[in-house]
Protein backbone atom coordinates (compact mmCIF):
# COMPACT_ATOMS: atom_id res chain seq x y z
CA UNK A 1 0.00 0.00 0.00
CA UNK A 2 1.08 3.40 -1.22
CA UNK A 3 1.72 6.24 1.76
CA UNK A 4 -0.65 8.32 -0.17
CA UNK A 5 -3.42 5.37 -0.09
CA UNK A 6 -2.91 4.77 3.30
CA UNK A 7 -3.11 8.09 4.44
CA UNK A 8 -6.39 8.89 2.29
CA UNK A 9 -8.12 5.75 3.72
CA UNK A 10 -7.13 7.05 7.29
CA UNK A 11 -8.97 10.55 5.98
CA UNK A 12 -12.05 9.14 4.82
CA UNK A 13 -12.68 7.50 8.24
CA UNK A 14 -11.97 10.32 9.96
CA UNK A 15 -14.00 12.68 7.80
CA UNK A 16 -17.13 9.72 8.22
CA UNK A 17 -18.00 11.32 11.84
CA UNK A 18 -19.57 14.21 9.73
CA UNK A 19 -22.39 12.22 8.49
CA UNK A 20 -23.76 12.12 12.25
CA UNK A 21 -25.40 15.85 12.80
CA UNK A 22 -27.21 15.29 9.17
CA UNK A 23 -31.00 15.14 8.49
CA UNK A 24 -32.00 11.94 7.28
CA UNK A 25 -32.72 12.70 3.65
CA UNK A 26 -31.51 11.27 0.11
CA UNK A 27 -31.07 10.68 -3.77
CA UNK A 28 -30.81 7.51 -5.65
CA UNK A 29 -27.64 6.44 -7.48
CA UNK A 30 -25.95 4.30 -9.65
CA UNK A 31 -27.39 0.47 -9.44
CA UNK A 32 -24.52 -0.95 -8.08
CA UNK A 33 -24.34 1.68 -5.22
CA UNK A 34 -28.09 1.17 -4.59
CA UNK A 35 -27.61 -2.55 -3.87
CA UNK A 36 -24.80 -1.95 -1.19
CA UNK A 37 -27.21 0.43 0.60
CA UNK A 38 -29.85 -1.54 0.49
CA UNK A 39 -27.56 -4.28 1.86
CA UNK A 40 -27.15 -2.08 5.15
CA UNK A 41 -30.59 -2.23 5.73
CA UNK A 42 -31.90 -4.32 9.01
CA UNK A 43 -33.56 -7.22 8.09
CA UNK A 44 -37.84 -7.80 7.86
CA UNK A 45 -40.28 -8.08 5.37
CA UNK A 46 -39.48 -6.78 1.76
CA UNK A 47 -42.62 -4.30 -0.11
CA UNK A 48 -44.23 -6.62 -2.64
CA UNK A 49 -44.48 -3.65 -4.85
CA UNK A 50 -43.39 -0.35 -5.92
CA UNK A 51 -45.18 3.13 -6.54
CA UNK A 52 -42.59 5.61 -8.49
CA UNK A 53 -44.57 8.81 -8.78
CA UNK A 54 -43.54 12.34 -9.63
CA UNK A 55 -43.92 15.75 -7.21
CA UNK A 56 -47.33 16.44 -9.52
CA UNK A 57 -48.45 12.94 -9.49
CA UNK A 58 -47.44 13.01 -5.38
CA UNK A 59 -49.45 16.03 -4.60
CA UNK A 60 -52.63 15.02 -7.20
CA UNK A 61 -52.66 11.84 -5.81
CA UNK A 62 -52.62 13.06 -1.73
CA UNK A 63 -55.27 15.88 -2.90
CA UNK A 64 -57.57 12.82 -4.23
CA UNK A 65 -56.90 10.97 -1.26
CA UNK A 66 -56.65 13.25 1.63
CA UNK A 67 -59.48 12.61 4.41
CA UNK A 68 -58.47 16.04 5.69
CA UNK A 69 -59.72 17.48 2.32
CA UNK A 70 -62.50 15.21 2.22
CA UNK A 71 -64.03 16.35 5.23
CA UNK A 72 -63.94 19.85 4.23
CA UNK A 73 -65.93 19.04 0.54
CA UNK A 74 -67.88 17.12 2.93
CA UNK A 75 -68.52 20.67 5.12
CA UNK A 76 -69.05 22.02 1.51
CA UNK A 77 -71.61 19.79 -0.09
CA UNK A 78 -73.53 20.59 3.90
CA UNK A 79 -73.25 24.73 2.82
CA UNK A 80 -73.98 23.99 -0.76
CA UNK A 81 -77.74 21.94 0.35
CA UNK A 82 -78.33 24.62 2.90
CA UNK A 83 -78.09 26.99 -0.34
CA UNK A 84 -79.99 25.50 -2.20
CA UNK A 85 -82.89 24.84 0.76
CA UNK A 86 -82.78 28.73 1.05
CA UNK A 87 -83.32 29.44 -2.31
CA UNK A 88 -86.33 26.96 -2.33
CA UNK A 89 -88.03 28.68 0.31
CA UNK A 90 -88.58 31.79 -1.91
CA UNK A 91 -91.74 29.75 -3.29
CA UNK A 92 -94.54 28.75 -1.10
CA UNK A 93 -91.81 27.86 1.73
CA UNK A 94 -95.15 25.98 3.64
CA UNK A 95 -96.85 23.49 1.43
CA UNK A 96 -98.38 20.66 3.46
CA UNK A 97 -100.59 17.38 2.54
CA UNK A 98 -101.96 15.49 5.60
CA UNK A 99 -104.67 12.75 5.06
CA UNK A 100 -106.87 10.90 7.39
CA UNK A 101 -108.07 7.14 6.67
CA UNK A 102 -110.98 5.62 9.10
CA UNK A 103 -114.32 4.15 9.11
CA UNK A 104 -117.34 6.10 9.21
CA UNK A 105 -121.01 5.53 10.87
CA UNK A 106 -124.00 4.41 8.10
CA UNK A 107 -127.13 6.30 8.70
CA UNK A 108 -130.26 4.59 10.23
CA UNK A 109 -133.13 5.61 8.42
CA UNK A 110 -136.00 3.05 9.38
CA UNK A 111 -138.26 5.48 11.15
CA UNK A 112 -137.58 8.50 8.20
CA UNK A 113 -140.47 8.75 5.29
CA UNK A 114 -139.14 7.28 2.20
CA UNK A 115 -140.83 10.04 0.57
CA UNK A 116 -138.08 12.75 2.55
CA UNK A 117 -135.19 12.79 -0.17
CA UNK A 118 -131.63 12.51 1.01
CA UNK A 119 -130.53 16.36 1.12
CA UNK A 120 -133.50 16.72 3.06
CA UNK A 121 -132.28 14.17 5.69
CA UNK A 122 -131.26 17.14 8.12
CA UNK A 123 -134.88 17.77 8.29
CA UNK A 124 -135.82 14.81 10.18
CA UNK A 125 -134.42 14.21 14.01
CA UNK A 126 -135.05 10.91 13.58
CA UNK A 127 -132.17 10.23 11.72
CA UNK A 128 -128.96 8.85 13.71
CA UNK A 129 -126.01 7.62 12.96
CA UNK A 130 -125.75 3.32 12.55
CA UNK A 131 -122.58 2.00 14.43
CA UNK A 132 -123.18 -1.37 13.85
CA UNK A 133 -119.99 -3.08 12.22
CA UNK A 134 -122.51 -3.75 8.94
CA UNK A 135 -123.14 -0.25 8.83
CA UNK A 136 -119.51 1.55 9.08
CA UNK A 137 -117.93 1.96 5.57
CA UNK A 138 -114.18 3.49 5.09
CA UNK A 139 -114.11 7.19 5.32
CA UNK A 140 -110.88 9.19 3.47
CA UNK A 141 -109.51 12.68 3.92
CA UNK A 142 -107.30 15.17 2.73
CA UNK A 143 -106.24 18.93 3.45
CA UNK A 144 -103.38 20.99 1.71
CA UNK A 145 -102.12 24.01 3.85
CA UNK A 146 -100.00 26.35 1.87
CA UNK A 147 -98.11 29.87 3.08
CA UNK A 148 -96.29 32.56 0.89
CA UNK A 149 -94.59 35.75 2.00
CA UNK A 150 -95.10 38.44 -0.02
CA UNK A 151 -93.01 41.25 2.03
CA UNK A 152 -90.20 40.24 4.50
CA UNK A 153 -88.45 43.44 4.48
CA UNK A 154 -85.12 41.46 3.23
CA UNK A 155 -85.53 38.56 5.64
CA UNK A 156 -86.11 36.26 2.51
CA UNK A 157 -83.31 37.38 0.46
CA UNK A 158 -80.72 38.30 3.54
CA UNK A 159 -81.05 34.56 4.37
CA UNK A 160 -80.71 33.53 0.80
CA UNK A 161 -77.50 35.55 0.50
CA UNK A 162 -75.83 34.30 3.92
CA UNK A 163 -76.27 30.71 2.61
CA UNK A 164 -74.52 31.78 -0.54
CA UNK A 165 -71.68 33.39 1.15
CA UNK A 166 -71.38 30.54 3.51
CA UNK A 167 -71.47 28.30 0.55
CA UNK A 168 -68.01 30.36 -0.66
CA UNK A 169 -66.52 30.34 2.82
CA UNK A 170 -66.48 26.53 2.73
CA UNK A 171 -64.91 26.23 -0.41
CA UNK A 172 -62.44 28.28 0.79
CA UNK A 173 -61.91 26.66 3.49
CA UNK A 174 -61.51 23.47 1.25
CA UNK A 175 -58.41 25.04 -0.82
CA UNK A 176 -56.91 26.19 2.40
CA UNK A 177 -56.65 22.10 3.73
CA UNK A 178 -55.34 21.47 -0.18
CA UNK A 179 -52.64 24.04 0.34
CA UNK A 180 -51.88 22.52 3.30
CA UNK A 181 -51.72 19.30 1.97
CA UNK A 182 -49.66 19.78 -1.13
CA UNK A 183 -46.99 21.31 0.43
CA UNK A 184 -47.14 18.73 3.22
CA UNK A 185 -46.41 15.77 0.18
CA UNK A 186 -43.35 18.22 -1.21
CA UNK A 187 -41.57 18.69 1.40
CA UNK A 188 -41.76 14.94 2.41
CA UNK A 189 -41.22 14.07 -1.51
CA UNK A 190 -37.74 15.77 -1.26
CA UNK A 191 -37.37 14.92 2.76
CA UNK A 192 -37.33 11.44 0.73
CA UNK A 193 -35.00 12.19 -2.23
CA UNK A 194 -32.57 13.89 0.11
CA UNK A 195 -32.63 10.71 2.13
CA UNK A 196 -32.43 8.21 -0.17
CA UNK A 197 -28.79 10.68 -1.35
CA UNK A 198 -27.62 10.57 1.99
CA UNK A 199 -28.10 6.51 1.97
CA UNK A 200 -26.30 6.22 -1.01
CA UNK A 201 -23.07 8.29 0.13
CA UNK A 202 -23.34 6.26 3.37
CA UNK A 203 -23.55 3.15 1.16
CA UNK A 204 -20.41 4.17 -1.05
CA UNK A 205 -18.04 5.26 2.44
CA UNK A 206 -19.12 2.05 3.69
CA UNK A 207 -17.64 0.10 0.78
CA UNK A 208 -14.56 1.55 1.29
CA UNK A 209 -13.94 1.46 4.73
CA UNK A 210 -14.16 -2.37 4.72
CA UNK A 211 -11.58 -2.49 2.22
CA UNK A 212 -9.28 -0.35 3.85
CA UNK A 213 -9.01 -2.61 6.86
CA UNK A 214 -8.72 -5.86 4.81
CA UNK A 215 -5.46 -4.02 2.80
CA UNK A 216 -4.03 -2.47 6.30
CA UNK A 217 -4.97 -6.10 7.67
CA UNK A 218 -2.96 -7.64 4.34
CA UNK A 219 -0.01 -4.95 4.51
CA UNK A 220 0.55 -5.50 8.57
CA UNK A 221 1.04 -9.26 7.61
CA UNK A 222 3.42 -8.96 4.60
CA UNK A 223 5.18 -6.39 7.47
CA UNK A 224 4.69 -3.11 5.27
CA UNK A 225 6.54 -0.88 7.15
CA UNK A 226 4.33 2.23 6.25
CA UNK A 227 1.11 0.94 8.28
CA UNK A 228 1.05 -0.41 11.29
CA UNK A 229 -1.17 -1.97 13.64
CA UNK A 230 -2.70 1.59 15.36
CA UNK A 231 -3.84 2.60 11.62
CA UNK A 232 -5.80 -0.96 12.11
CA UNK A 233 -7.53 -0.53 15.46
CA UNK A 234 -8.13 3.67 14.03
CA UNK A 235 -9.94 1.63 11.26
CA UNK A 236 -11.82 -0.64 13.22
CA UNK A 237 -12.95 1.76 16.17
CA UNK A 238 -14.35 4.03 12.47
CA UNK A 239 -16.06 1.19 11.20
CA UNK A 240 -17.88 0.76 14.28
CA UNK A 241 -18.84 4.20 14.53
CA UNK A 242 -19.98 3.78 11.19
CA UNK A 243 -21.87 0.75 11.58
CA UNK A 244 -23.80 2.91 14.54
CA UNK A 245 -24.47 5.64 12.27
CA UNK A 246 -25.52 3.98 9.49
CA UNK A 247 -28.33 2.15 11.54
CA UNK A 248 -29.39 5.75 12.70
CA UNK A 249 -29.49 7.06 8.97
CA UNK A 250 -30.82 3.81 7.56
CA UNK A 251 -33.65 4.26 10.02
CA UNK A 252 -34.46 8.32 9.42
CA UNK A 253 -34.53 6.77 6.02
CA UNK A 254 -37.09 4.71 6.15
CA UNK A 255 -39.53 7.16 9.01
CA UNK A 256 -39.36 9.93 5.47
CA UNK A 257 -40.74 6.86 3.05
CA UNK A 258 -43.13 6.08 5.80
CA UNK A 259 -44.51 9.45 5.51
CA UNK A 260 -44.77 9.61 2.37
CA UNK A 261 -46.39 6.27 1.64
CA UNK A 262 -48.95 7.26 4.37
CA UNK A 263 -49.53 11.06 2.85
CA UNK A 264 -50.16 8.97 -0.45
CA UNK A 265 -52.60 6.45 1.04
CA UNK A 266 -51.03 3.81 -1.00
CA UNK A 267 -51.46 0.05 -0.20
CA UNK A 268 -50.02 -1.96 2.08
CA UNK A 269 -47.05 -3.42 1.24
CA UNK A 270 -46.58 -0.28 -1.51
CA UNK A 271 -43.49 1.20 -1.20
CA UNK A 272 -43.40 4.64 -2.88
CA UNK A 273 -40.35 6.32 -4.46
CA UNK A 274 -39.83 9.16 -6.16
CA UNK A 275 -39.58 8.99 -9.83
CA UNK A 276 -36.71 10.67 -10.51
CA UNK A 277 -33.49 9.54 -8.62
CA UNK A 278 -31.67 12.73 -8.76
CA UNK A 279 -32.12 15.37 -6.24
CA UNK A 280 -31.70 18.58 -8.63
CA UNK A 281 -32.84 22.20 -7.78
CA UNK A 282 -36.13 22.80 -9.78
CA UNK A 283 -36.38 25.32 -12.86
CA UNK A 284 -37.74 27.98 -11.42
CA UNK A 285 -38.06 31.85 -12.49
CA UNK A 286 -37.52 33.98 -8.81
CA UNK A 287 -39.45 37.00 -10.00
CA UNK A 288 -40.04 40.55 -8.17
CA UNK A 289 -42.14 40.32 -4.82
CA UNK A 290 -44.81 42.23 -5.96
CA UNK A 291 -46.05 39.81 -8.17
CA UNK A 292 -46.20 37.13 -5.90
CA UNK A 293 -48.10 39.72 -3.44
CA UNK A 294 -50.41 40.06 -6.54
CA UNK A 295 -51.11 36.43 -7.29
CA UNK A 296 -51.64 35.70 -3.37
CA UNK A 297 -54.40 38.83 -2.96
CA UNK A 298 -56.09 37.24 -5.88
CA UNK A 299 -55.77 33.51 -4.96
CA UNK A 300 -55.07 32.95 -1.52
CA UNK A 301 -58.31 31.12 0.31
CA UNK A 302 -58.01 32.63 3.83
CA UNK A 303 -58.30 36.33 2.06
CA UNK A 304 -61.62 34.79 0.00
CA UNK A 305 -62.76 33.07 3.10
CA UNK A 306 -62.79 36.46 5.06
CA UNK A 307 -64.17 38.46 2.23
CA UNK A 308 -67.12 35.65 2.13
CA UNK A 309 -67.36 35.61 5.60
CA UNK A 310 -68.32 39.25 5.62
CA UNK A 311 -70.75 39.07 3.50
CA UNK A 312 -72.36 36.09 4.94
CA UNK A 313 -72.47 38.08 8.86
CA UNK A 314 -73.62 41.46 6.85
CA UNK A 315 -76.76 39.36 5.32
CA UNK A 316 -77.43 37.97 8.48
CA UNK A 317 -77.72 41.15 9.89
CA UNK A 318 -80.18 42.75 7.66
CA UNK A 319 -82.44 39.31 8.99
CA UNK A 320 -82.46 39.88 12.43
CA UNK A 321 -83.29 43.84 11.55
CA UNK A 322 -86.12 42.26 9.74
CA UNK A 323 -87.85 40.88 12.99
CA UNK A 324 -88.79 44.95 14.06
CA UNK A 325 -90.80 45.04 10.72
CA UNK A 326 -93.83 42.93 9.98
CA UNK A 327 -93.98 40.61 7.62
CA UNK A 328 -96.91 40.46 4.81
CA UNK A 329 -98.26 36.53 3.68
CA UNK A 330 -100.59 34.89 2.02
CA UNK A 331 -102.10 31.83 2.86
CA UNK A 332 -104.66 29.14 2.39
CA UNK A 333 -106.31 25.57 2.82
CA UNK A 334 -108.05 23.36 0.77
CA UNK A 335 -109.54 20.21 1.72
CA UNK A 336 -112.08 16.96 0.39
CA UNK A 337 -113.54 14.25 2.79
CA UNK A 338 -116.06 11.43 1.50
CA UNK A 339 -117.35 8.40 3.28
CA UNK A 340 -118.78 5.91 0.50
CA UNK A 341 -123.26 5.88 1.32
CA UNK A 342 -123.31 8.93 3.22
CA UNK A 343 -125.28 11.75 1.51
CA UNK A 344 -123.86 15.32 0.99
CA UNK A 345 -126.34 17.71 2.62
CA UNK A 346 -126.17 20.59 0.61
CA UNK A 347 -127.29 23.42 2.72
CA UNK A 348 -125.42 26.37 4.18
CA UNK A 349 -126.40 25.79 7.65
CA UNK A 350 -125.62 22.10 8.20
CA UNK A 351 -122.07 20.65 8.27
CA UNK A 352 -121.74 17.49 7.53
CA UNK A 353 -118.38 15.93 9.24
CA UNK A 354 -117.52 12.98 6.78
CA UNK A 355 -118.33 13.95 3.66
CA UNK A 356 -117.90 17.59 1.80
CA UNK A 357 -115.12 20.11 1.03
CA UNK A 358 -113.29 22.72 2.56
CA UNK A 359 -111.70 25.96 1.13
CA UNK A 360 -110.21 28.79 2.50
CA UNK A 361 -107.83 31.87 1.33
CA UNK A 362 -106.66 34.87 3.44
CA UNK A 363 -103.76 37.57 3.63
CA UNK A 364 -101.78 37.60 7.21
CA UNK A 365 -99.72 39.75 8.94
CA UNK A 366 -96.84 38.65 11.25
CA UNK A 367 -95.10 40.17 13.60
CA UNK A 368 -92.71 39.37 16.58
CA UNK A 369 -93.35 41.72 19.69
CA UNK A 370 -90.60 40.37 21.73
CA UNK A 371 -88.38 43.92 20.31
CA UNK A 372 -85.86 43.08 23.93
CA UNK A 373 -85.08 39.87 22.59
CA UNK A 374 -84.53 41.20 18.59
CA UNK A 375 -82.31 43.67 20.42
CA UNK A 376 -79.94 41.43 21.77
CA UNK A 377 -80.06 39.03 18.69
CA UNK A 378 -79.27 42.47 16.69
CA UNK A 379 -76.43 43.27 18.59
CA UNK A 380 -74.84 39.80 18.43
CA UNK A 381 -75.13 39.75 14.49
CA UNK A 382 -73.43 43.74 14.46
CA UNK A 383 -70.31 41.81 16.56
CA UNK A 384 -69.53 38.58 14.72
CA UNK A 385 -69.64 41.57 11.65
CA UNK A 386 -67.25 43.30 13.33
CA UNK A 387 -65.38 40.43 14.30
CA UNK A 388 -65.05 38.87 10.55
CA UNK A 389 -63.95 42.45 9.53
CA UNK A 390 -61.60 42.74 11.65
CA UNK A 391 -60.40 39.08 10.72
CA UNK A 392 -60.43 40.44 6.82
CA UNK A 393 -58.20 43.19 7.34
CA UNK A 394 -55.58 41.03 9.69
CA UNK A 395 -55.55 38.87 6.37
CA UNK A 396 -54.99 41.66 3.72
CA UNK A 397 -52.07 42.73 6.24
CA UNK A 398 -50.69 39.34 6.71
CA UNK A 399 -50.70 37.76 3.70
CA UNK A 400 -48.42 40.39 2.14
CA UNK A 401 -45.73 39.59 5.30
CA UNK A 402 -46.11 35.45 4.72
CA UNK A 403 -45.28 36.30 0.87
CA UNK A 404 -42.67 38.42 1.22
CA UNK A 405 -40.96 35.77 3.96
CA UNK A 406 -41.20 33.10 1.66
CA UNK A 407 -40.43 35.23 -0.77
CA UNK A 408 -36.91 36.52 0.98
CA UNK A 409 -36.61 32.60 2.05
CA UNK A 410 -36.45 31.38 -1.35
CA UNK A 411 -34.18 33.98 -2.46
CA UNK A 412 -31.52 32.86 0.58
CA UNK A 413 -31.77 29.71 0.07
CA UNK A 414 -30.95 29.86 -4.02
CA UNK A 415 -28.31 32.24 -2.56
CA UNK A 416 -27.13 29.43 -0.05
CA UNK A 417 -27.09 26.82 -3.11
CA UNK A 418 -25.24 28.62 -5.15
CA UNK A 419 -22.81 29.56 -2.45
CA UNK A 420 -22.32 25.45 -1.61
CA UNK A 421 -22.21 24.72 -5.34
CA UNK A 422 -19.27 27.45 -5.35
CA UNK A 423 -17.64 25.59 -2.06
CA UNK A 424 -17.88 22.00 -3.57
CA UNK A 425 -16.08 22.83 -6.44
CA UNK A 426 -13.65 24.36 -4.44
CA UNK A 427 -13.51 21.77 -1.67
CA UNK A 428 -12.75 19.01 -5.02
CA UNK A 429 -9.65 21.62 -6.44
CA UNK A 430 -8.74 21.77 -2.81
CA UNK A 431 -8.30 17.65 -3.13
CA UNK A 432 -6.86 17.45 -6.46
CA UNK A 433 -4.37 19.79 -5.40
CA UNK A 434 -3.30 18.06 -1.88
CA UNK A 435 -3.31 15.09 -3.50
CA UNK A 436 -1.08 16.22 -6.38
CA UNK A 437 1.26 17.78 -3.57
CA UNK A 438 1.43 15.11 -1.58
CA UNK A 439 2.37 12.70 -4.85
CA UNK A 440 5.36 14.89 -5.57
CA UNK A 441 6.54 14.75 -1.72
CA UNK A 442 5.28 18.90 -0.91
CA UNK A 443 2.13 17.63 1.08
CA UNK A 444 1.45 16.30 4.34
CA UNK A 445 -1.52 13.90 5.79
CA UNK A 446 -3.08 16.42 7.89
CA UNK A 447 -3.64 18.88 4.86
CA UNK A 448 -4.97 16.04 2.85
CA UNK A 449 -7.35 14.66 5.62
CA UNK A 450 -8.74 18.07 5.29
CA UNK A 451 -9.38 18.39 1.91
CA UNK A 452 -11.12 15.37 1.93
CA UNK A 453 -13.22 16.26 4.91
CA UNK A 454 -13.89 19.46 3.39
CA UNK A 455 -15.31 17.84 0.10
CA UNK A 456 -17.80 15.48 1.99
CA UNK A 457 -18.83 18.36 4.19
CA UNK A 458 -19.57 20.32 1.01
CA UNK A 459 -20.83 17.52 -1.21
CA UNK A 460 -23.43 16.67 1.71
CA UNK A 461 -24.28 20.45 2.77
CA UNK A 462 -24.91 20.61 -1.35
CA UNK A 463 -27.52 18.22 -1.45
CA UNK A 464 -29.19 19.29 1.86
CA UNK A 465 -29.07 22.49 0.41
CA UNK A 466 -30.84 21.62 -3.39
CA UNK A 467 -33.52 20.31 -0.92
CA UNK A 468 -34.02 23.76 0.98
CA UNK A 469 -33.98 25.44 -2.28
CA UNK A 470 -36.74 22.97 -3.29
CA UNK A 471 -39.20 23.53 0.21
CA UNK A 472 -38.61 27.19 -0.60
CA UNK A 473 -40.19 27.13 -3.96
CA UNK A 474 -42.72 25.13 -2.86
CA UNK A 475 -43.50 27.36 0.12
CA UNK A 476 -43.80 30.20 -2.14
CA UNK A 477 -46.25 28.18 -4.33
CA UNK A 478 -48.31 27.63 -1.39
CA UNK A 479 -48.23 31.31 -0.02
CA UNK A 480 -49.34 32.36 -3.37
CA UNK A 481 -52.34 29.99 -3.29
CA UNK A 482 -51.05 28.10 -6.41
CA UNK A 483 -50.07 24.88 -4.76
CA UNK A 484 -53.18 22.89 -4.93
CA UNK A 485 -53.56 23.23 -8.83
CA UNK A 486 -50.78 20.36 -9.62
CA UNK A 487 -51.00 21.61 -13.02
CA UNK A 488 -50.70 24.71 -12.77
CA UNK A 489 -47.25 23.98 -10.54
CA UNK A 490 -45.88 22.48 -13.52
CA UNK A 491 -46.58 25.70 -15.50
CA UNK A 492 -44.89 26.99 -12.84
CA UNK A 493 -41.65 25.10 -11.69
CA UNK A 494 -39.64 22.84 -14.32
CA UNK A 495 -39.63 19.81 -12.49
CA UNK A 496 -37.88 18.11 -15.37
CA UNK A 497 -34.96 20.20 -15.87
CA UNK A 498 -31.42 19.14 -15.84
CA UNK A 499 -29.55 20.09 -13.27
CA UNK A 500 -26.35 22.79 -14.38
CA UNK A 501 -24.82 23.18 -11.27
CA UNK A 502 -21.35 21.25 -10.53
CA UNK A 503 -22.24 19.48 -7.49
CA UNK A 504 -23.78 16.46 -8.88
Amino acid sequence: MSPFFHASLVAFAVALAFFAPLRAHGQDAPADAAARADSLAPPGPRPSDTMRVGLREAIARSLAESPEVDRREAELDYAQARHRQARASRYLPELSLNTVHSLAPGLDRSNVPDTLGNDELYLAPEVENDWTPGALRPFNGFTIEFGQPIYTWGELEGSIEAARANKDVESARVEEKALEVAFRTAELYYDLLLARRLSRLTGEAGSRLARARNEVQARIQEGDSAVSRGDLFQLRRQQQEFRRRVVNLKQRRLTAAGGLQRQLFAPPGVAVLPATPLLEPVGFEIRPRSYYVDVAMENRPQLQQAEAGVKARTALLEVERSSYYPKLFIGGRFGQRYAYGRPNQESAYIGENFIGSTTEAAFSIRQDLSFHTIRAQVEQAEAELAEVRAQARGARQLIPFEVEEAWRSLVSAKGALQAQDKAFDISKEWERFEQTQYDLGFGSVDNLTSALQARLQSQIAYYEAVRDYNVAVMELLRVTGLLNEPEQVGTLVDLTSPSTSSGQ
